[in-house]
């Protein structure tokens, strides 16, 4: 499995990502580290929908040209008139999934 890391939604902010399942595509708003250590690495990520398009909270599939396919959890946080705002929260020791 892959688990993307706080240095890979850095690099792509402003970038987007299918949800095949979803039939959609989310666009990553920020990266914001959240207390991370030499032990944890703890960050949020802020994703943007449209706003014709509501994603309930759960695990989506998210795939991006040239990285392995992932799942995350994200939970709708906010909307405005750029679209539905939706957050994932990363928190696990650096050296991988605990």
């Amino acid at each position: 499995l892959y688990y993307p890391d706080q240095s890979l939604f850095l690099r792509s902010i402003g970038q987007q990502f299918l949800l095949p399942d979803a039939h959609e595509v989310l666009v990553v708003v920020s990266c914001q580290d959240a207390g991370s250590n030499e032990i944890q690495e703890v960050f949020s990520v802020i994703l943007r929908g449209p706003r014709d398009h509501f994603l309930p909270q759960r695990t989506y599939r998210f795939e991006k040209e040239g990285l392995e396919p992932f799942d995350m959890f994200i939970v709708p946080v906010g909307h405005d008139r750029e679209g539905i705002y939706y957050e994932a929260y990363f928190n696990r020791h650096r050296s991988g999934p605990p």
